[in-house]
């Protein structure tokens, strides 16, 4: 099997949800949201113990990846997950499940048991692929242990003509997650922009961290540091939904953090909050590792707010509205 330290592949009920901008996108964040495996999808592993297999079948439409478009969705086991496009040599590709090495379950027992299962619902032009990942394993438990108790199950959704991409995590059991993430407690999550698969070089990377039912968008652009991630994994029912600005709009999902100016990033004293519209905004201060620290309320204009007695560190300002959530990351000295 192999390690690789980050591998970008080819490949209605009560909820909270938050949202903020990052590059192209609208990041919307939602929790407990229903998750249903698609008991009914075409499995691709039905006579395979998979390990290290690539696979590739048809999308059935054309997905674009800012820019860049693909006809199939690919899946490397052992490498990372996600769609990417498949223009050669760069890509750009989205990654819900990088830094990590999953295994069937069945790996031993030579009987398979987590299937690879995929369908795409609906009608053109709105049709949905739908990717599952169910009962996976990991490899470092197998290696370490000798077995094979610990699973987790997510799905993948890609949307004709929006080309919105959606990442759905379900149930999982999880007991060694520093021996199954070589990053820290979660996989890597976020997506790469020209990156090449030969060099393994990007132009630019953005990742999730932070409390993963409130994360805020990272970026980095080399590996001379780790890239951060999320303190935790996503609990059964996250979905985290990547949406192309020029279409967030369009179905009423523009990032509500253009309400927000917040300054400055770094910062002793106080925090300024700009807010352009006539409504009530709760405002919540919360630690890297999800702890409330700060909770207040902010009015339409010019807001500042006392940070003085904060730990030195770093800190996510959450805004919240009827509108939804937005997220905005600052340090404290």
């Amino acid at each position: 099997m192999k390690k690789l330290l980050l591998a970008f592949t080819l490949f209605s009920g009560h909820f909270c949800s938050a949202q903020q901008s990052f590059g192209n996108y609208v990041l919307k964040v939602q929790t407990a949201q229903p998750y249903t495996p698609l008991t009914t999808g075409t499995n691709i592993s039905s006579s395979i113990v998979w390990d290290d297999e690539n696979f590739k079948f048809p999308l059935g439409f054309t997905l674009n990846i800012d820019g860049k478009t693909t006809t199939d969705f690919s899946f490397s086991a052992g490498e990372g997950f996600g769609p990417g496009s498949d223009t050669m040599g760069v890509v750009n590709t989205f990654s819900n499940f990088a830094a990590s090495d999953l295994i069937d379950r069945g790996a031993l027992s030579a009987t398979p048991k987590s299937p690879l299962r995929y369908i795409t619902t609906g009608t053109s032009p709105n049709r949905i692929f739908k990717f599952e990942v169910y009962n996976a394993g990991f490899f470092d438990e197998a290696d370490l242990y000798g077995t094979v108790d610990d699973s987790v199950n997510f799905q993948i959704w890609v949307y004709e003509t929006s080309n919105i991409i959606e990442f759905r995590y379900g149930s999982s059991k999880i007991s060694n997650p520093g021996d199954y993430f070589y990053l820290g407690g979660s996989p890597l999550i976020g997506l790469a922009i020209d990156f090449d698969l030969d060099a393994t070089t990007f132009a630019k990377g953005y990742t999730l961290v932070g409390s993963p039912s409130a994360p805020t968008v990272d970026s980095f652009v080399d590996f001379s540091t780790l890239p951060p991630v999320m303190s935790s994994y996503p609990a059964s029912g996250t979905v985290y939904r990547f949406i192309p600005k020029a279409v967030a709009a369009s179905i009423g999902e523009s990032s509500i953090a253009q309400q927000f100016n917040v300054y400055p990033t770094i910062t002793k004293e106080t925090l300024t909050v700009d807010y352009n519209l006539n409504t009530k905004t709760k405002v919540d201060i919360y630690t890297t590792s999800g702890q409330v620290v700060k909770s207040t309320f902010i009015q339409q204009g010019s807001n500042v707010l006392d940070v003085s007695a904060l730990a030195s560190g770093n800190y996510l300002l959450q805004l919240s509205n009827n509108d939804g959530k937005a997220a905005f990351k600052f340090m404290k000295q």
